[in-house]
């Protein structure tokens, strides 16, 4: 149901008008910030234009401010310019649709899932992500599961194409956002009683940790709290503990995880021995299992166990690659 901004009536989701007032009930920008739109250009254009003339005044005895006016006047026009194209512009269908999304997310929750997949056809690229997290998180509210799990597998590469041009601080922002993102794939194979999707999201999870860890520790305003997050473990009770660097405790939570996970059989572990020249399966350690001598196995892959001969088969094969790359350098 779509509730009027002007009335407040509520109509039905097809209404294009208000049955009581008659408004629009799909509205680009108001009159009144359109309005402020335009009275901001023209305070801006007369402030430089006066501060132009006034320079213009004193430029006998100060020639250099001569130069200045008619930047200031040219930036004035500029401004005004622009704030009557704010003014006057019209409102595109996907961020109609978006707005009364907004509006509606604590209103009507199906209504604005609803316009939030309109503002998400209509949207181009480089605006849908914002929109995909509304989507998201009105889905989860309405507890629409066959919504969440397309959203989150879409947030996922959306994120990591945005990090690629972020800043240091605005990729510590969005790994705490994949984070989150992995955590909720997770839970939604379980939920599903999808185990091997969600193993596989768990391991795919520790991978991406490894990559980001620079990420996630700047994320954090201070260690205790990091480490909180890694140990799950209060700030006040920690112990021992508040004495590790947070770099030490992912890596060896990423560790410890992978090696639970192999030793009760829910996830198996290939790498290859340079000395022996062989793909092996681990058990409890990383080191070659036929002489552990031969030390840590490299290109080390975690798998499910029904996956184990394709995963062998694929290493051998990067391994042989490698090799000829090698011998042809």
């Amino acid at each position: 149901m779509i509730t009027c901004i002007r009335c407040t009536t509520v109509n039905p989701s097809t209404s294009d008008t208000c049955s009581q007032c008659g408004a629009d009930l799909l509205p680009g920008e108001g009159a009144v910030s359109r309005l402020v739109y335009i009275a901001l250009g023209v305070f801006v254009a007369v402030a430089l234009s006066g501060t132009a003339l006034l320079l213009l005044t004193t430029a006998a005895a100060n020639p250099v401010t001569r130069w200045a006016a008619p930047l200031l006047i040219s930036a004035g026009v500029i401004f005004m310019g622009l704030a009557i194209y704010a003014g006057l512009y019209k409102t595109p269908l996907w961020q109609r649709y978006a707005a009364r999304a907004r509006r509606h997310s604590d209103i009507d929750a199906q209504q604005a899932l609803s316009d939030y997949t309109e503002a998400l056809k209509l949207a181009p690229e480089r605006d849908k992500l914002g929109l995909l997290e509304g989507h998201l998180a009105t889905a989860e509210k309405v507890g629409a599961d066959d919504i969440v799990l397309p959203d989150l597998l879409a947030l996922q590469p959306a994120y990591a194409e945005l990090a690629k041009r972020s800043s240091a601080s605005e990729r510590s922002d969005l790994a705490m956002k994949q984070i989150t993102v992995f955590e909720k794939l997770e839970k939604a194979y379980t939920k599903a009683e999808d185990k091997d999707k969600a193993l596989i999201t768990h391991l795919a999870y520790l991978a991406w940790v490894e990559e980001h860890i620079e990420d996630i520790i700047s994320t954090s305003p201070s260690k205790d709290s990091l480490t909180s997050f890694i140990t799950g473990v209060p700030a006040n009770e920690q112990q021992v503990i508040r004495d590790f660097q947070p770099r030490y405790l992912l890596v060896s939570q990423v560790k410890d995880d992978r090696t639970r996970l192999v030793q009760s059989g829910a996830v198996a572990a290939i790498g290859y021995c340079a000395e022996c020249r062989q793909v092996y399966r681990l058990k409890a350690s990383l080191n070659c299992p036929y002489n552990a001598k031969h030390g840590r196995l490299t290109l080390v892959e975690y798998v499910l166990p029904q996956e184990v001969a394709l995963a062998e088969s694929r290493l051998r094969q990067k391994v042989s690659e490698r090799l000829k790359t090698a011998r042809a350098a």
